[in-house]
């Protein structure tokens, strides 16, 4: 047996090769002999190892398929070559090894799902093993970046034109984009209609370097438009469709747009408002009604087709992709720059958790704006690399209808998403006799010992498993079925945290639920675990990333995904980007042993109170969203004696709970206040005494995303609810609104 770490027989290496065309990654892991676990201790060197797995770091090069050890000092030297690294080419490196075993159990009768649950025992798990690791720094702790990467192609794409071409050609005739009920286009038509579109704006003199923005809802003629752009040489950039015309003036002005490609109607009506504002917006593309001065997009498209071909052979790695504008929570939209080289190598390691390099006859709902990270890289990006058929929709009110129609392989959604589909389904059991209610508990207790075996690596065996084949089929799969997700093969979350209430729930009726944590700078995602999932946690590093905390907490992340810097602006760039390399994101996070990482808070949203405490909001106002009624919550106590919320009501929760009652006549009924100051109380006990709201405020009027409030993707503005509710946070805190009991506990324990 090879021996780490010097003459200490208590570890021993365990490891795997890949197969000479695709040595990409290279992982280590040292496991405490005799008792199948992980452990810590030290190397040969000057540094402990953090948690329980001896780790180091083997990171990649930028271009891929070929991996070198970092090793930055005399001192990490040692440390390297007491476990025998250090000075070794790229392919001795050896990788994590998959091992593991499962015992099976002699199947039963079907029973009681109860009495089922209470009799199942499960076994050692599958340990797929964890693993990127690094050496440590004496003021960080350094994140695992991730386990095993499967084989994929060396031979990645220069740019995104290079594979949306090789996706035509892979596929010319399969359906690239549809209306729900209506135009298909194949691959092979998307290409020839982006060459006559890039062809028809050489003719408004657009050149290698312009910039055009758009501004369309969901639909087919945004990819055209967007394909056809990079086709023209220039660089795409969505603007958020809901933007006034002082704030597309500021956009167009910022990134120099020469042209305008936008929707008809109220759309076009606001870029023309701006427009005399923007001296160098030469051009309005108008896709519908065209008022006079601007240009139908039919005529765009019908221009002469260029040699897309031709184009992506010349088109520098390194040139912009788009430019993605901030949503401008903390100040004016800053322009997050993308390169080809960051959107490849994001969606690369998005495909390594899935095990495959195609989505061939796999669907997509595209909904949420084009103008963020997520919907470009979801449902744009990854099919232009993968080939997923994508189905756009306009209007998010039709998601549910949309989501029943397409099923599709795979989902994302802000939190809001699943939190309104939770409360639909248990509203749903709920209005069932208790009869129903309490089997529908059992399946669900039968569900969560599933999910916490897959979360393991494992599948249910023996009884556990027939009792879950059972429950699934009478149970979990209707419901799946019902909300259109029974063919998806994950579904997750980000841009927000999830309430690990509303994760659990979904992953127990067996929906492989998971969050993914990044930011635009990072092209949305620098962690994620799609089905090892511990809740409340957002994975593990993405291959080829390197993602680790400062001394006070920050999440800092480098590789190929991290942006190059903000447009126009060097001076916030240098506050997000170190001379290292490091982006820093702002949030303050732990990792776990396992190098699962966890979003405490926004560094610069932590509340300190008058007597010095530091709460993180976020987490309660998570907690605070699980009272039913309750939509949204928003914590505030900055230098305060103490926290106070304001409170939204569910619009969807009300009308099932009060039909034919608006938000503001419930939000004032004496009954309905009660109700959510007890449910209140009852989730403060699930925080400390620092962290519960003592007073709220239940708002007679709905949070609407896209607005002074919430982004596009329902993340709270914070300065913006303020400045709207300034007058009420300060009657709260002179005696105002509705004051939480603290002795509910007490009253608990006494009933």
């Amino acid at each position: 047996m090879p021996q780490a770490c010097g003459d200490d027989k208590r570890f021993r290496r365990r490891s795997d090769l890949y197969d000479d065309a695709a040595p990409a990654r290279c992982h280590i892991r040292y496991q405490r002999v005799g008792d199948g676990q992980p452990s810590g201790g030290r190397t040969g060197g000057n540094h402990d190892i953090d948690g329980p797995e001896a780790l180091f770091d083997v990171g990649r090069h930028p271009l891929p398929g070929r991996a070198l050890c970092r090793i930055r000092d005399d001192a990490e030297r040692r440390n390297a070559q007491a476990i025998g690294i250090a000075g070794r080419g790229p392919d001795e490196l050896p990788v994590v090894h998959d091992e593991g075993g499962q015992h099976a159990t002699s199947s039963q009768h079907l029973g009681n799902v109860a009495e089922r649950t209470r009799r199942s025992r499960h076994h050692r798990h599958l340990a797929v093993q964890v693993g990127i690791a690094r050496l440590p720094h004496p003021t960080r702790h350094r994140g695992i970046v991730r386990r095993t990467v499967p084989r994929m192609s060396n031979n990645l794409p220069r740019n995104v034109l290079d594979a949306f071409l090789r996706t035509v050609q892979r596929q010319p005739d399969h359906v690239a984009v549809r209306e729900l009920h209506g135009e298909q286009m194949t691959w092979s038509q998307y290409a020839d209609r982006a060459a006559r579109f890039a062809g028809g704006l050489a003719g408004l003199g657009v050149t290698a370097g312009d910039r055009v923005v758009l501004m369309m809802r969901n639909r087919i003629e945004f990819h055209v438009t967007d394909i056809g752009v990079l086709a023209a040489g220039a660089t795409p950039i969505s603007i958020y469709n809901s933007s006034s015309p002082e704030q597309i003036a500021y956009l167009v002005n910022h990134c120099q747009a020469s042209v305008a490609v936008v929707e008809g109607g109220d759309f076009a009506e606001r870029v023309l408002a701006a427009a005399h504002d923007c001296p160098q917006l030469r051009s309005v593309v108008v896709l519908g009604d065209a008022p006079q001065g601007t240009i139908p997009w039919e005529e765009v498209a019908a221009g002469d087709p260029v040699d897309i071909g031709a184009v992506a052979a010349g088109l520098d790695p390194a040139s912009l992709t788009t430019v993605i504008y901030t949503s401008g929570t903390t100040g004016p939209p800053k322009g997050v720059m993308l390169t080809h080289n960051n959107v490849i190598a994001a969606s690369t390691a998005f495909a390594s958790y899935i095990g495959r390099e195609t989505d061939e006859g796999r669907r997509l709902i595209s909904y949420l704006p084009m103008a963020h990270i997520a919907e470009r890289m979801v449902t744009h990006y990854s099919p232009i690399l993968r080939g997923a058929e994508v189905v756009p929709m306009a209007e998010l009110t039709e998601l549910p209808k949309y989501l029943v129609e397409v099923r599709p392989g795979g989902f994302f959604g802000p939190p809001r998403v699943w939190e309104k589909l939770v409360a639909g389904v248990q509203a749903q059991v709920a209005a069932r006799d208790a009869a129903t209610q309490a089997q529908f508990k059992d399946a669900l207790r039968v569900g969560h010992e599933v999910a916490q075996l897959r979360a393991r690596g494992e599948e249910p065996t023996g009884e556990l498993a027939e009792t879950w084949e059972f429950v699934d089929a009478m149970v979990f799969a209707p419901i799946r079925a019902a909300i259109g997700l029974d063919d998806a093969e994950f579904v997750f979350s980000g841009a927000a945290p999830v309430p690990p209430e509303v994760i659990d729930f979904l992953r127990d009726i067996g929906l492989p639920m998971s969050e993914v944590y990044g930011m635009s700078e990072n092209c949305g995602g620098m962690t994620w675990e799609p089905f090892r999932v511990k809740v409340g946690r957002v994975g593990t590093a993405y291959p080829g990333t390197e993602v680790i905390t400062a001394a006070d907490g920050e999440v800092l992340c480098r590789g190929p995904i991290v942006f190059p810097g903000y447009l126009d602006d060097p001076e916030r760039t240098a506050e997000a980007l170190d001379a290292d390399g490091w982006l820093h994101t702002g949030d303050i996070g732990e990792f776990d042993a396992d190098g699962y990482l966890k979003i405490v808070d926004r560094k610069k949203e932590l509340l300190i109170t008058a007597g010095g405490k530091n709460v993180s909001p976020a987490n309660v106002e998570s907690v605070l969203k699980t009272v039913p009624l309750v939509g949204q919550a928003m914590v505030i106590g900055d230098a305060k004696p103490y926290l106070i919320a304001l409170l939204t009501l569910d619009p969807d929760a009300v009308a099932r709970r009060f039909p034919g009652r608006s938000i503001a006549e419930v939000a004032v009924d004496p009954e309905v206040i009660r109700e959510i100051a007890d449910g209140v109380a009852e989730a403060n006990q699930r925080l400390s005494r620092v962290e519960q709201p003592r007073r709220i405020a239940i708002l007679h009027e709905e949070w609407q995303p896209d607005t002074d409030v919430l982004t596009p993707t329902m993340k709270l503005k914070r300065r913006g609810v303020l400045a709207r509710y300034g007058e009420l946070v300060e009657s709260l805190y002179a005696g105002g609104g509705v004051e939480i009991s603290t002795d509910f506990a007490l009253r608990s324990a006494l009933t």
